[in-house]
Protein backbone atom coordinates (compact mmCIF):
# COMPACT_ATOMS: atom_id res chain seq x y z
CA UNK A 1 0.00 0.00 0.00
CA UNK A 2 1.28 3.46 -0.88
CA UNK A 3 0.43 6.48 1.28
CA UNK A 4 -0.57 9.58 -0.62
CA UNK A 5 0.44 13.18 -0.32
CA UNK A 6 -2.38 15.29 0.47
CA UNK A 7 -3.44 18.82 -1.28
CA UNK A 8 -2.43 20.63 1.92
CA UNK A 9 1.20 18.94 2.29
CA UNK A 10 1.90 19.88 -1.30
CA UNK A 11 0.57 23.62 -0.81
CA UNK A 12 3.09 23.96 2.10
CA UNK A 13 6.11 22.50 0.70
CA UNK A 14 5.95 24.25 -2.22
CA UNK A 15 8.04 27.48 -0.78
CA UNK A 16 9.53 25.15 1.57
CA UNK A 17 12.75 26.69 3.60
CA UNK A 18 13.73 26.08 6.82
CA UNK A 19 11.24 27.57 8.80
CA UNK A 20 8.85 25.06 7.01
CA UNK A 21 11.18 22.36 7.53
CA UNK A 22 11.39 22.98 10.83
CA UNK A 23 7.43 23.04 11.46
CA UNK A 24 6.77 19.75 9.64
CA UNK A 25 9.36 16.74 11.03
CA UNK A 26 8.41 17.63 14.50
CA UNK A 27 4.58 17.46 13.84
CA UNK A 28 4.95 13.59 13.80
CA UNK A 29 5.64 11.10 15.94
CA UNK A 30 4.55 7.57 15.09
CA UNK A 31 4.99 7.94 11.49
CA UNK A 32 7.11 9.89 9.81
CA UNK A 33 7.33 10.62 5.99
CA UNK A 34 8.29 14.31 4.83
CA UNK A 35 6.00 15.66 7.84
CA UNK A 36 2.71 13.74 7.19
CA UNK A 37 1.28 10.82 8.88
CA UNK A 38 -1.10 8.21 7.80
CA UNK A 39 -4.98 8.99 8.64
CA UNK A 40 -5.20 5.17 10.66
CA UNK A 41 -2.22 6.77 13.12
CA UNK A 42 -4.12 9.64 13.86
CA UNK A 43 -5.05 9.98 17.15
CA UNK A 44 -7.32 12.06 19.91
CA UNK A 45 -6.40 15.87 19.89
CA UNK A 46 -4.23 16.38 16.39
CA UNK A 47 -4.83 18.62 14.42
CA UNK A 48 -5.44 18.00 10.46
CA UNK A 49 -6.13 20.36 7.86
CA UNK A 50 -9.86 20.24 6.31
CA UNK A 51 -8.98 19.88 3.16
CA UNK A 52 -7.07 16.73 4.00
CA UNK A 53 -10.29 15.46 5.62
CA UNK A 54 -12.27 16.42 2.56
CA UNK A 55 -10.89 17.87 -0.91
CA UNK A 56 -14.18 19.88 -1.42
CA UNK A 57 -13.07 21.59 2.09
CA UNK A 58 -10.76 24.66 1.48
CA UNK A 59 -9.24 26.23 4.23
CA UNK A 60 -9.04 25.68 7.88
CA UNK A 61 -8.22 23.09 10.62
CA UNK A 62 -10.07 20.80 12.54
CA UNK A 63 -9.17 18.48 15.84
CA UNK A 64 -9.68 14.97 15.82
CA UNK A 65 -12.01 13.39 18.27
CA UNK A 66 -12.05 9.85 17.41
CA UNK A 67 -10.51 7.50 14.55
CA UNK A 68 -12.32 4.11 13.84
CA UNK A 69 -11.26 1.26 11.51
CA UNK A 70 -13.58 1.26 8.53
CA UNK A 71 -14.30 -1.26 5.53
CA UNK A 72 -11.38 -2.44 3.81
CA UNK A 73 -8.37 0.32 4.37
CA UNK A 74 -10.96 3.48 4.95
CA UNK A 75 -10.93 4.85 8.06
CA UNK A 76 -13.84 7.17 9.97
CA UNK A 77 -12.53 9.99 11.46
CA UNK A 78 -14.65 12.33 14.00
CA UNK A 79 -13.57 15.87 14.84
CA UNK A 80 -14.35 17.70 17.82
CA UNK A 81 -17.19 19.40 15.69
CA UNK A 82 -19.34 16.51 15.21
CA UNK A 83 -18.45 15.98 11.49
CA UNK A 84 -17.47 12.95 10.17
CA UNK A 85 -15.11 11.58 7.32
CA UNK A 86 -14.28 9.11 5.50
CA UNK A 87 -10.57 8.61 4.50
CA UNK A 88 -8.40 6.43 3.14
CA UNK A 89 -6.13 4.69 5.90
CA UNK A 90 -2.85 5.60 3.88
CA UNK A 91 -3.58 9.23 2.97
CA UNK A 92 -1.14 11.56 4.88
CA UNK A 93 -2.66 14.24 6.94
CA UNK A 94 -0.69 17.27 8.15
CA UNK A 95 -1.09 17.22 11.89
CA UNK A 96 -0.08 19.45 14.71
CA UNK A 97 0.45 16.92 17.56
CA UNK A 98 -2.58 16.89 20.08
CA UNK A 99 -1.34 16.39 24.27
CA UNK A 100 -0.36 13.67 25.09
CA UNK A 101 -2.96 11.29 26.54
CA UNK A 102 -2.91 9.80 29.98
Amino acid sequence: MTDTITPAFLDITKDSGPAVQETLFPSTERHRILGGKSARMLRRGDRVALRDLNPDLDGGTAVVEQVRPSVGSTVHVLTTGGDAHLVRGSRLVLVARGPKQP
